[in-house]
């Protein structure tokens, strides 16, 4: 199924998100960091800030006409405003992205939201070509098992 109303998939991902959220962090293991897993059509890992902030990326619908990329930073700062994050550095390479904070405590979690299909399948066949992808110049995603990820 292939959605051409901008709508639909903007309201799609932060639903996808928070289904995914939920089972995600209850698979989550902090030994794990750069291990891929798979299930009901996304892909994901988790990996860390240079501060060692836990960041949680899903790949929806990897190679597909509906890929999307989210995401999450789980950060010790207060949240930051909107316009600091109007877009999202991906190898050094501004993509424009939707952007939410939610305060937690003295911290926040920071989602973005990359739903240009062509960009996001972009950084999915980077990662499975074995490439790293350094993210807000900050953030080194490795490929490791993303051809073969875990169930």
């Amino acid at each position: 199924m292939i959605f051409k109303d901008e709508k639909v998939i903007n309201r799609l991902f932060p639903c996808l998100f928070l289904f995914f959220t939920a089972s995600s962090f209850a698979n989550y293991m902090p030994n794990e960091y750069n291990v891929w897993r798979t299930g009901h059509g996304f892909i994901y890992g988790a990996t860390q800030t240079e501060k060692d902030e836990p960041v949680l990326i899903t790949i929806t619908g990897p190679g597909t006409q509906w890929a999307g990329v989210v995401i999450s930073v789980v950060s010790e700062s207060a949240c930051e405003g909107k316009a600091a994050a109007a877009s999202l550095l991906f190898n050094s390479t501004p993509h424009p992205v939707s952007y939410s904070c939610i305060p937690m405590g003295q911290g926040s979690i920071t989602t973005y939201i990359l739903s240009d299909t062509q960009r996001a399948n972009r950084f999915y066949t980077d990662l499975k070509s074995g490439f790293t992808v350094v993210l807000d110049n900050r953030i080194k995603v490795w490929a490791t098992n993303i051809a073969t990820p875990k169930n």
